[in-house]
């Protein structure tokens, strides 16, 4: 196990974090990550607790925070107390009303489906079909919203 004041350079910061060397430049690029000083190489360096900091990103992202909370969560005017932790919980309840009209969307989207299928299957079921139903009145509605392609 390192050391918290060993230096890692990006490819040991990439495997100990799970992430690629590109996800690890991206967070660096977006103002998540700095990285300590550069070798005389050029190669970057990290203390080792920027893996720490990543698994947070990660879990982060998990619940569905975007990389601009996080970097708010993360930044440097970041308080500890209470009013850090009414920020997050807004975020949290933000990202939970979204969740949620996504999830009424995804259930009229559904009705939708299988309403479709079963339109399908009443086809099927008779003898000859001329077309498909749910392609004709696709067909209809875009003629009525004066979409036809041509």
């Amino acid at each position: 196990m390192k050391r918290r004041h060993q230096t890692l350079r990006i490819g040991e910061v990439a495997a100990s974090s799970g992430l690629t060397v590109d996800a690890v430049r991206y967070y660096e690029r977006v103002g998540l990550l700095a990285h300590d000083a550069r070798t005389t190489g050029g190669f970057r360096t990290y203390s080792a607790d920027i893996v720490e900091r990543l698994g947070f990103i990660r879990q982060a992202q998990r619940l569905g925070l975007t990389l601009r909370d996080i970097r708010e969560l993360l930044g440097p005017e970041r308080s500890r107390g209470r009013q850090h932790c009414q920020r997050v919980r807004a975020l949290l309840t933000n990202r939970l009303e979204e969740i949620e009209t996504q999830m009424t969307e995804l259930k009229a989207f559904r009705r939708t489906l299988k309403s479709a299928l079963t339109n399908c299957d009443a086809a099927l079921a008779r003898q000859t079909v001329d077309e498909c139903p749910v392609v004709q009145a696709l067909t209809q509605k875009r003629r009525q919203n004066g979409r036809s392609e041509r």
